[in-house]
């Protein structure tokens, strides 16, 4: 029996370091290739933002322009780390980072210009107000030519985000596209969507 131990002893001292090397081999080979994923996705982040395209839709209270783009994907670390502010304000109401599954951004701008008539005050001074649907906007002027603005601005945001459905057998078979699409716009035809940006967590 002792002679035998002796010949497997060995064989069983070079197994156990053939293991402990490939392992080792193949931790180096993971992390480089994390690192190099990293990296990639860092590149692919700072080329900027995905294609976007705008359309203009007639509606009975205007034209409004609905900005079409993809979701850009982004590992949790990306996202803590080149949306610092949003997800410290997500946190003050108790969202945690790891639990982010998507982020949009939307830029609006909203102008216009319209005429209204001047009314002079009976003691001395002149005002003027403006209203619409989303807009509320009062100035008045005293008699020492000091203008007080009071306004007032809301808007109606809608995003959707579709995917295309597929079917063949009469609808027996049916599976969604990859490609995702999500569709911005404000219901104020005095607003436009500038920019939309979304961010969806890689898992």
């Amino acid at each position: 029996m002792k002679s035998r131990f002796d010949f497997f002893m060995p064989l069983l001292v070079v197994l156990i370091i053939g293991l402990a090397y490939s392992t080792y081999r193949l931790h180096k080979e993971c992390k480089a290739l994390k690192q190099k994923a990293t990296q990639l996705e860092n590149t692919a982040a700072n080329i900027g933002q995905a294609p976007q395209s705008s359309t203009v839709v007639k509606t009975d209270k205007g034209d409004i322009t609905v900005v079409t783009t993809e979701p850009l994907k982004a590992t949790e670390k990306v996202i803590e780390s080149r949306h610092k502010e949003d997800v410290k304000i997500a946190q003050n109401v108790g969202v945690k980072a790891k639990d982010i599954d998507e982020l949009s951004h939307i830029g609006i701008t909203t102008g216009d210009s319209v005429t209204v008539p001047v009314k002079v005050e009976p003691f001395g001074g002149l005002t003027a107000s403006y209203e619409d649907d989303y807009t509320r906007i009062d100035v008045s002027i005293d008699t020492a030519k000091v203008a007080t603005i009071e306004y007032e601005m809301s808007d109606d945001i809608v995003v959707v985000n579709s995917r295309k459905r597929h079917s063949i057998l009469f609808g027996l078979i049916k599976w969604k596209g990859k490609v995702k699409k999500v569709q911005a716009y404000s219901k104020n035809p005095k607003a436009t969507v500038k920019s939309v940006e979304v961010i969806e967590r890689l898992e």
